[in-house]
C-alpha cells in the first residue's frame, strides 16, 4: 500500500504539469478505481472523458484508454446503484466512427 500511496503523489504531478492531457488524467482515475477512492473517481473519470474529447489527436494506445474511461465510469456507476447513469457512459456509438478515423491516420 505504501508503494502506492508514493504514485498518488506522482501522478497528480503528471495531471498539474500538463492539464490537458487526458492519458495522465485517465492514469489518476485508473489509481482511484484500483484504490477504491470513490470520493474521486466520477470527477476524475468525467475529467479524463472530456479531455480526450477535446484532444485534437489521439494515438493508437490511447484510444483504448478512452474506451476504458467510458466502461470504468459505467462500472462505478453499477457499483454505485445507479444504473441509468451507467447505461449512458458504457462505451457509446460514437467511438466506431473516432477509432475508424484515427486509425486511418495513425
Amino acid at each position: 500500500r505504501y508503494k502506492i500511496e508514493g504514485l498518488r503523489g506522482l501522478l497528480q504531478r503528471a495531471v498539474t504539469t500538463d492539464s490537458e492531457n487526458p492519458v495522465a488524467t485517465y492514469n489518476l482515475a485508473k489509481y482511484f478505481v484500483l484504490t477504491s477512492e470513490n470520493l474521486y473517481i466520477e470527477s476524475a473519470l468525467r475529467d479524463a472523458i472530456e479531455k480526450f474529447d477535446n484532444a485534437k489527436t489521439l494515438k493508437r494506445r490511447d484510444i483504448y484508454k478512452y474506451i476504458d474511461s467510458y466502461r470504468l465510469l459505467g462500472e462505478f456507476y453499477v457499483k454505485s446503484q445507479d444504473y441509468l447513469k451507467a447505461q449512458e457512459h458504457f462505451p457509446p456509438l460514437h467511438f466506431q466512427a473516432r477509432a475508424r478515423n484515427d486509425f486511418a491516420r495513425a
